[in-house]
């Protein structure tokens, strides 16, 4: 069974699923302006790039997004469209985004640029042939079958891609007739994406914030039986933050003592396997793959908590046997088949190395890291991250005026946290920094 917690704060969404009371997936996201994955947008036209195949729009963001053309789209320059984004900005590199706009229900899925009936690749031929009878399109749009669509009746599938074009009506409508860019849809961001792939397997869900817990109530009634919680300091009391803590350490201890050590680089993500301490095997060879197939059974939780993605290169223990190769290539590919971003696992290359590819996405460190401007290249928890941690000892403390201490690290970034500090809680607060000792002291 899983256990569903979400903590809110008016700057950051948390979640955190445990299955079996192990961590099986984190999701963080940050209440800002930056354009999501899943949101659609009415963009203008500003500039063409035939060499490029694509044309940058301007959405009422500060920073111009990216749109992907195929020979189909016709556009000028000063055109205003309705697009969705497809890839959020990294760095320097601004949001991608598609005219082919996927409005996204629990059983389907609206597409707009395929007038066809698609399914998941899990669904069954049988039910596929049965069901395709069943639904009629809606003009200008195609739907696709989702995998839950096993559990609802042919009705229920109608009903849900009828209200899915209801809402693609909507976003017509504000293409067509309205005089400003800027956001139009945004399905309710992580929290929505999550409700519309939740399962009767939950076994309940806690959460911090009471609009939260109204609108969850609201979206799982007559669908699902699930107990709703309502408590607050969600992330300290249950130990969910020790367990985030372990996803920014770049060490992770194997059952038998070895360790596989995580790395970012520029281009990429590296991970390398050593036995360490594992010294209860009778041979090299025997060491060597213990460690190995501890690491394959591991490496694919680690990646899917931490959010990593791109390009992922392991590097296991050297060993010579084929067959035992291929025995780690498929414990990534099990432990991968879950993963709803699909990860693509390469056989060794001849340096015994093993590629993994995964679909971008923003990992958990850049939420809870920063880099660190006194050792040069370094990492640091974030004043972000900081900030929570001190309102939740505050709370936790229930004293009217705890002294919180915070390392002289953060002394660049004093502004910042005072920011998220008066965020979380209001004026009421001085932070003092304490040249002697070194650091900051927060009354409250």
């Amino acid at each position: 069974m899983k256990k569903l917690y979400i903590e809110r704060y008016d700057f950051l969404l948390r979640i955190a699923v445990y299955q079996n009371d192990l961590l099986h997936q984190v999701y963080f996201e940050k209440e800002d302006n930056r354009p999501k994955e899943g949101s659609i947008y009415i963009g203008e036209v500003k500039n063409i790039l035939p060499s490029l195949k694509g044309a940058f729009l301007d959405i009422g963001y500060e920073k111009n997004i990216f749109l992907y053309l195929d020979g189909n789209i016709k556009i000028k320059k000063g055109d205003r469209l309705a697009v969705q984004i497809i890839k959020e900005e990294e760095g320097e590199k601004s949001a991608k985004s598609s005219v082919n706009l996927l409005i996204p229900g629990r059983y389907t899925m609206l597409q707009t640029l395929k007038e066809e009936i698609e399914f998941s690749k899990n669904l069954q031929q049988e039910y596929k042939n049965e069901i395709k009878e069943e639904i009629k399109l809606f003009p200008g749009t195609g739907v696709i079958l989702r995998s839950n669509s096993v559990e609802a009746s042919s009705e229920e599938i109608n009903k849900e891609y009828k209200y899915l074009y209801e809402i693609y009506s909507h976003i017509k409508i504000k293409e067509e007739y309205s005089s400003s860019i800027g956001l139009i849809y945004d399905f309710n961001g992580i929290l929505g994406k999550i409700l519309r792939d939740i399962s009767s397997d939950i076994e309940y869900i806690t959460v911090n914030d009471t609009n939260d817990k109204c609108f969850i109530e609201d979206y799982i009634k007559g669908k699902l039986n699930i107990k709703v919680n309502l408590d607050k300091n969600i992330f300290l009391n249950c130990g969910i933050e020790g367990d985030l803590r372990t996803l920014i350490d770049r060490k992770v201890i194997l059952p038998s003592k070895g360790n596989i050590i995580i790395e970012k680089t520029e281009a990429m993500y590296v991970i390398d396997v050593n036995s360490s301490k594992n010294v209860g095997e009778k041979t090299i060879s025997e060491t060597a793959f213990k460690t190995n197939i501890e690491a394959a059974n591991e490496i694919p939780k680690q990646i899917r908590l931490r959010g990593l993605s791109g390009i992922i290169i392991i590097d296991f223990i050297d060993i010579k046997d084929k067959n035992k190769k291929n025995q780690l290539l498929d414990a990534l590919k099990e432990g991968f088949k879950d993963d709803r971003l699909k990860p693509s696992v390469f056989p060794f290359t001849e340096l015994n190395l093993v590629q993994i590819t995964r679909k971008k996405q923003t990992p958990i460190s850049c939420y809870m890291e920063e880099p660190c401007s006194e050792c040069f290249g370094g990492k640091r928890l974030s004043s972000l991250y900081i900030s929570i941690l001190i309102k939740e000892r505050l709370e936790m403390e229930q004293v009217k005026c705890p002294v919180i201490t915070v390392k002289s690290i953060y002394q660049n970034d004093e502004k910042e946290l005072m920011y998220y500090l008066t965020r979380l809680i209001g004026e009421d607060f001085k932070l003092l920094f304490k040249e002697q000792s070194q650091d900051f002291l927060i009354k409250y």
